[in-house]
């Protein structure tokens, strides 16, 4: 790319847009500014739009997603990445938003698409309705705005800190062309320096004037006089009433500056009388809060109420508000009660939402872990149809809301594989992992099968620049398509480079390197003729050993696999069965999540350490794929039966057939001790056998080997018997290694009468001996 120059009074009007940080990264000092870099395009169109001042005022929008992330805990053992170490000052300008700016073309604004709820009432007090929302003195169209700047401008000293929030708000309320004018004249830096000195001598009425015309003048969210009201209104919080303190933090967002401690100290000024909020500034609240991406947890139950007060008087935007709210500061929406009928209402005003609102409300029901299904039969009717006209983004986010739920909807997943291979090159590494995901997790092939993960897949290896940045969306990509029999060898072998792993390890929480040894042992499984990079010994021992489930966790809360266990030691005798994890690598950490019911626990302890591992698992996954493939390792240890010709179960011993794992693996043999086991009463290292395994090319003669599977409800698509992707995988995987695969529904085995168990013997005789023959 050629050089370009920058004059001095075109460098001067850059700064004061904030552009400075940018060149300064690719240019050299001096009035003739030689680039040592090739600049990008968007670089070059920012400056152009320093200098003209028509392009001035529209430049706030690319401030919109510089939301702050939350910290991530101390406790975790992967860093956070820098993307952008040289920034401006204030924390909101960021550089790789210029320089590496979004792929995708579409019109879509979401920062007003949040702020849509507004237009259902006048009540809402907000920075673009404040200022025209007050009687004021004469109209501001008959100001004269040269005289009130000359006045400001030289007469420093006599004008009087209600004069100057007169001045600005009337400036503020200007057409916009006028407003252009201002933010071009020599009066510009002099109001802004007058402004910044009355900082603290501003009554609290003027003061929020000032702040909301700075925002309506269309200032930078990066500029400096920002600092000294960010301070000051720490300062003055403690003294403002509900509605004050809503239009400030409101009007912090739409300038798109994060307040943290602003917001955290009005919250607490909040908290003491939320029974006092009206049903305007209850949503207000909510939407502030999600903006802002936390809150305290006990005051977001003690919102769940008001909202259950309020919600009849709901709009359809509203409900939208509040449910992003709650999914945008990580909060779950724990009334059963309020889901239902937030659901209901939902399922009202279908029709009239956007698109936007109603993916809202999903993100909430997902993260809520619950159906209504009424609703999301109603939106996939709604949307099937149109999918073709919405955005990429909130596209991916409904299906994916059905993919997490486990939702089965044919029309609205073909019409999504569609709009997926038509819209591929404006999609994100993060849009293909989560489509990828979603038709793995359902099992479902659309009619274009080839062509949709083909296209995936190409796109997936025209983004190779992004693996470094965003590894763990890569590894999700491969895991899907590995559910659904598609092995790219180019992406798995940059996924086992060394380079990539490092970067996993260092940035990636674990449970993307689980999905790196389920690769692995995948390829080991399914991919004889691979012969790119594979997971180090090493490597795998360096999982943490708590991140694999546990035989005598599966024995002691899942209720039917302790029965099956019980009723076929009963039958057979406990030298004739083996309960372990056949394959290694589908061996997965538990979560007792049920879509649509309540989280139950079975004891106190239980609770407490499914809370901590909840809590920790949400907090550092924030800008991270959310990861649903953990929610739903719900895989199941396996019962290894071997028989003979005769169909007689005979003692098993020996190593057994398994791809490439750990060196060692836990089983639990049957004897003596297993109601001890079953019970808790004796330690699970004190009756766990630990041996090598390897994998044995010498199949005993005339012995078939069985991997009995006992399934439950969240291993089947919503209100189906259809299994999901995953363990449709580890059964084919099972099969390719020489087992045959006895499958024990949940929904066979709860009709079978407890007592006495002659009927359950009878069924796993049947199903055990009838499948060897």
């Amino acid at each position: 790319m050629a050089p370009f120059t920058l004059n001095p009074a075109s460098w001067r009007s850059s700064l004061r847009l904030g552009l400075q940080t940018c060149f300064k990264r690719y240019c050299t000092a001096g009035s003739s500014l030689v680039s040592s870099v090739p600049v990008p395009h968007a670089a070059i169109r920012f400056y152009s739009q320093a200098q003209s001042p028509i392009r001035h005022h529209p430049v706030t929008r690319f401030t919109t997603t510089t939301l702050q992330k939350p910290m991530i805990p101390k406790h975790q053992a992967f860093c956070k990445r820098n993307l952008n170490k040289i920034h401006h000052r204030s924390g909101q300008f960021r550089i790789k938003d210029i320089l590496g700016g979004p792929r995708s073309e579409e019109k879509f604004d979401q920062k007003a698409a949040t702020r849509n709820f507004y237009e259902d009432s006048d009540r809402y007090v907000t920075a673009d309705n404040f200022l025209k929302s007050h009687n004021w003195q004469g109209s501001g169209n008959d100001v004269d705005v040269e005289s009130v700047l000359a006045t400001l401008s030289y007469n420093k000293g006599e004008v009087s800190p209600a004069t100057l929030a007169d001045s600005m708000s009337a400036l503020a309320r200007q057409p916009q062309k006028r407003i252009t004018q201002f933010l071009q004249s020599d009066h510009y830096d002099s109001c802004l320096t007058m402004v910044s000195n009355y900082c603290k001598v501003f009554t609290n009425k003027d003061f929020v004037i000032i702040l909301v015309s700075l925002y309506n003048l269309g200032i930078p969210a990066w500029h400096r006089i920002y600092k000294k009201f960010i301070l000051e209104c720490e300062r003055r919080v403690h003294d403002w009433d509900v509605d004050t303190m809503l239009l400030v933090s409101d009007t912090w967002r739409a300038i798109g500056r994060i307040v943290v401690n602003y917001n955290g100290q009005m919250l607490k000024c909040i908290e003491p009388q939320y029974l006092e909020l009206t049903h305007h500034q209850l949503v207000q609240l909510l939407y502030v809060i999600g903006e802002n991406r936390t809150a305290p947890l006990t005051l977001m139950k003690k919102l769940e109420d008001m909202v259950l007060l309020y919600v009849d008087d709901l709009s359809g935007k509203e409900i939208a508000a509040i449910c992003l709210g709650y999914f945008k500061s990580q909060t779950i929406i724990s009334s059963a009660a309020l889901l239902q009928v937030l659901g209901d209402k939902a399922c009202e005003h279908i029709d009239q939402l956007d698109f936007f609102s109603a993916v809202s409300i999903f993100k909430a029901f997902r993260h809520a872990t619950t159906v209504h299904l009424p609703l999301f039969k109603k939106a996939a009717t709604t949307y099937s149809s149109v999918i073709q006209d919405l955005p990429l983004v909130s596209v991916m986010q409904l299906v994916f809301t059905y993919g997490a739920l486990h939702i089965f909807e044919k029309d609205l997943l073909e019409a999504v594989a569609e709009k997926a291979v038509k819209d591929a090159k404006l999609c994100r590494i993060k849009d293909i992992a989560k489509f990828l995901w979603t038709f793995a997790q359902l099992n479902y092939r659309p009619a274009n099968v080839d062509l949709f993960l083909d296209t995936m897949v190409k796109e997936l290896c025209a983004r190779s620049n992004e693996f470094q940045t965003f590894p763990e969306h890569l590894v999700y990509s491969v895991v899907a398509l590995a559910y659904m029999e598609r092995f790219p060898y180019d992406l798995i072998n940059t996924i086992f480079s060394p380079d990539t792993l490092q970067q996993i390890e260092k940035y990636c929480p674990w449970e993307t390197m689980r999905d790196l040894y389920v690769i692995d042992g995948t390829v080991g499984v399914e991919c004889g003729d691979y012969a790119g990079h594979r997971l180090s010994q090493e490597f795998i021992k360096r999982l943490p050993e708590g991140a694999g489930g546990s035989v005598k966790h599966e024995l002691t809360y899942r209720e039917n696999l302790a029965e099956v266990v019980r009723v076929l030691q009963q039958m057979m005798g406990r030298e004739h069965l083996t309960v372990h994890y056949i394959l290694p690598h589908f061996k997965s950490k538990k979560f007792p999540l049920v879509p649509g019911d309540t989280i139950l626990f079975s004891c106190l302890w239980d609770l407490l350490e499914c809370i901590f591992q909840v809590v920790t698992y949400f907090k550092s996954l924030k800008g991270h794929f959310v990861h649903y493939i953990v929610l739903l390792l719900f895989i199941p240890v396996d019962i290894e039966i071997h028989v003979d010709q005769t169909n007689q179960a005979v003692t098993i011993s020996g190593s057994v057939s398994t791809p490439r794992g750990k060196n060692k693996q836990m089983d639990i043999r049957l004897d003596d001790n297993l109601i001890d086991i079953l019970t808790g009463t004796k330690s699970e290292s004190s009756l766990a056998e630990k041996k090598e395994v390897e994998p044995s090319n010498r199949e005993p003669e005339n012995i078939t080997r069985l991997a009995v599977q006992v399934t439950s409800m969240k291993h089947h698509l919503y209100n189906s018997h259809s299994l999901l992707g995953v363990h449709q995988m580890k059964r084919r995987q099972l099969r390719k290694l020489g087992y045959q695969v006895v499958e024990i529904p949940y929904y066979e085995w709860q009709e079978l009468p407890k007592h006495p168990n002659n009927e359950r013997k009878d069924y796993l005789r049947k199903k055990i001996f009838g499948h060897s023959k």
